[in-house]
C-alpha cells in the first residue's frame, strides 16, 4: 500500500472532507457541498507509481477518485496507457475542466480502448 495520493502532478494536496463523516468516502481534491474540513497528503502520479513498483503490466487498474479521474487520466502518458489492459472508472463529472464523461470516453477510444458508458457514471474500458 502505497500512502501517497494518485493526481495530476506529485507534490502536496489539499482533501477536502465533511468534518461530520465518520468514514468519508466523498473526500474530493475539489469544492464540495458540506466539505468544511480539509487534510493536505503527499501526492504522486500513476506513471510514477509503475517504476518503483516495477509493473510492466496491469491488468486491470480501478480510479474513484471523486472527480480526479479526469485529470489523472489526461496527464497520463501513453506508456502507462499502453501497459494497461483495462481500466474501469467511476465518473464524476461536476468537474469540468477536462469536458464532459462523453469527451472522457472518447480521449479513452482514442488511447485504444473500447469503452462501455454505464449511465455516465461508470466507465469501463477494455483493450
Amino acid at each position: 500500500v502505497d500512502p501517497r495520493a494518485v493526481c495530476a502532478r506529485a507534490g502536496s494536496v489539499e482533501i477536502r472532507f465533511d468534518r461530520r463523516d465518520e468514514f468519508s468516502v466523498a473526500a474530493s481534491l475539489f469544492p464540495r457541498e458540506h466539505a468544511d474540513g480539509s487534510l493536505t497528503v503527499e501526492a504522486t502520479t500513476l506513471a510514477d507509481l509503475f517504476t518503483p513498483y516495477a509493473i510492466g503490466r496491469c491488468h486491470l487498474l480501478k480510479l474513484d477518485c471523486e472527480g480526479a479521474e479526469f485529470e489523472i487520466l489526461h496527464h497520463c502518458p501513453d506508456d502507462v496507457f499502453a501497459a494497461t489492459d483495462r481500466i474501469v472508472l467511476e465518473v464524476h463529472d461536476w468537474v469540468r475542466d477536462y469536458g464532459t464523461v462523453q469527451d472522457l470516453a472518447r480521449m479513452l477510444r482514442g488511447k485504444g480502448y473500447q469503452v462501455r458508458n454505464h449511465k455516465d457514471e461508470i466507465l469501463t474500458c477494455t483493450r
